[in-house]
């Protein structure tokens, strides 16, 4: 029996695209980041299981796509330099009925707690989705490396002011 080129290459495509599932990670808008288009470009996410683990840049779209993503449970996490995300477990499952074999399912997760422990629902699909099954997740928090302090005045000579009794005790010529 003999292939032809065509039959060799819709072989291929239906192998390699059956291979695992494709995710689509988005960051819509929230309070407390308005417009996720102002992350930066070293923006990135990793989904991590008990190998290695799987990485994606952030697209224009504001959007991680992770392909051939195979059947296991992961953690994603979110990796930015302004804002802290929300940790997410996304079980891919592999199913016989489904389209495309895999059925993919994501919660929201919680660092120290038990891996059974699941929190709300971010997003659940058919893996073979030519999209992606579309996740959601959120920042929770801003990252704020400088924190502001008071300034100091001189000479302020106020009593209770740590600064200027340290100097005046040093200097005491200052004190008059």
């Amino acid at each position: 029996m003999i292939l032809n080129l065509f039959q060799l290459l819709s072989l291929l495509l239906i192998s390699t695209h059956t291979l695992g599932a494709r995710l689509a990670i988005s960051i819509p808008p929230s309070q407390l980041l308005p417009t996720p288009t102002t992350l930066p470009s070293s923006t990135h996410a990793t989904l991590q299981s008990h190998g290695a683990f799987i990485s994606a840049l952030l697209t224009r779209s504001n959007k991680f796509f992770f392909d051939d993503v195979a059947p296991g449970s992961y953690l994603l996490n979110v990796h930015c330099h302004d804002y802290f995300f929300e940790p997410l477990r996304i079980d891919v499952v592999a199913n016989e009925t489904a389209p495309g074999g895999e059925y993919v399912m994501s919660w929201q997760t919680f660092r120290g707690n038990e891996w059974d422990n699941k929190g709300e629902i971010r997003g659940q699909g058919h893996g073979a989705d030519p999209e992606g099954v579309k996740i959601e997740v959120r920042p929770t928090g801003v990252k704020d490396y400088y924190q502001p302090r008071q300034g100091c005045t001189f000479p302020c000579y106020s009593p209770s002011c740590s600064s200027c009794n340290s100097v005046m005790q040093k200097y005491p010529q200052f004190a008059d």
